[in-house]
């Protein structure tokens, strides 16, 4: 089960901007991401497969976490997500 270790992330489950966020795994080893037009539940959606009859099943076996295909885990040892920022845009406006 994937943990949202930021109670304020659950207001960004739905908005696609620009994301970064922390994944760490069981391990505690943590990877960045970045990705535009992505929402923390696009991010979810990726870890899970759609049963033919309804439901999902988490995915075990390994998978992309970035668009560039760079970083590759399993799912199944992922112990927490992080949104660290909504918008990178956004803030390198603010300074």
């Amino acid at each position: 089960m994937i943990i949202l270790s930021n109670i304020l992330a659950m207001k960004y489950l739905s908005r696609s901007e620009t994301m970064k966020i922390k994944v760490v795994m069981n391990s505690g080893k943590e990877y960045v991401i970045f990705e535009e037009s992505y929402s923390v539940n696009d991010f979810q959606d990726s870890l899970y497969t759609e049963m033919p009859v309804g439901g999902k099943v988490l995915k075990n076996g390994f998978i992309y976490l970035d668009s560039a295909k760079k970083i590759i885990v399993n799912p199944a040892h992922i112990s927490s997500i992080e949104v660290l920022k909504e918008n990178m845009n956004e803030s390198l406006k603010t300074g």
